[in-house]
């Protein structure tokens, strides 16, 4: 039996270090979305996973997986590829309309203290199409309906809080244990508690911005936020490099 492990996030909920945690520690395999370029993305995504599968029991589809329509594209293609030899477990990054506000501050911090990034990058995007772009991911997650959850093994609601993402690796290893469904995918693996912290924090780290860097970029920010609408159109705008986060 293979599986699919499938993420449904906004940006900076801490997805990809979930990822990477599980690959490292437990030996599952990872395909990440942002390093696939190019045209027909969802198809070569699907193909990216297969091949990992080849090799790997478990697989962790990187992916904001922000839609109804492409979760069930994935769901769709790996079942005509693998039949009933595939199950699938679902990472549900929840948040509420109330609780839209502290999401918010908490992805925000993520993203600006972060290195450069392959899509949502500080250093080449001003902060306040970030913003944009962060406020559009939000706007537009579908969560997993009840119909979908039963194409799924397992389903983990997980907490998006400062500082919480190893206690939301463990929460998912914990419940993938005591699922009689998914239990299997953790066949041969061992981990403790303390690996998971240490390799958690040994990924953010690597991928964090120095405290002078930060404190530089916030002081420019704050700076930004505080000038006239005329001191800001005083100066020609650099134009922006044109995103597009269309998996097509």
């Amino acid at each position: 039996m293979k599986y699919v492990i499938i993420p449904v996030a906004s940006v900076g909920c801490g997805k990809s270090t979930i990822g990477k945690t599980l690959a490292s520690v437990c030996g599952f395999g990872q395909v990440q979305n942002d390093d696939i370029t190019g045209t027909n993305r969802r198809p070569k995504f699907l193909k990216a996973i297969l091949e990992q599968l080849e090799d790997h029991r478990v697989v962790y589809a990187d992916r904001n997986n922000s839609s109804f329509k492409e979760r069930k594209e994935l769901v769709d293609g790996l079942k005509k590829e693998l039949g009933n030899e595939v199950g699938f477990v679902g990472l549900q990054f929840v948040h509420t309309e109330a609780t839209v506000p502290a999401l918010k501050k908490v992805t925000q911090e993520r993203v600006f203290a972060r290195k450069d990034h392959q899509t949502v990058s500080t250093e080449k995007l001003a902060p306040g199409k970030i913003y944009m772009i962060m406020g559009g991911f939000i706007k537009r997650l579908e969560p997993f309906t009840p119909e979908e959850k039963e194409l799924f093994k397992l389903v983990v609601d997980l907490p998006v809080e400062k500082d919480n993402t190893a206690d939301n690796v463990l929460k998912v290893l914990e419940q993938i244990g005591e699922c009689e469904g998914t239990k299997g995918m953790l066949e041969d693996v061992t981990y403790t508690d303390g690996e998971i912290r240490e390799k958690v924090q040994e990924l953010i780290k690597n991928d964090t911005k120095s405290e002078e860097v930060l404190k530089k970029e916030k002081e420019e920010r704050e700076k930004n936020r505080k000038r006239k609408p005329s001191e800001k159109s005083g100066k020609p705008r650099k134009k922006q490099p044109k995103l597009s986060f269309d998996n097509k």
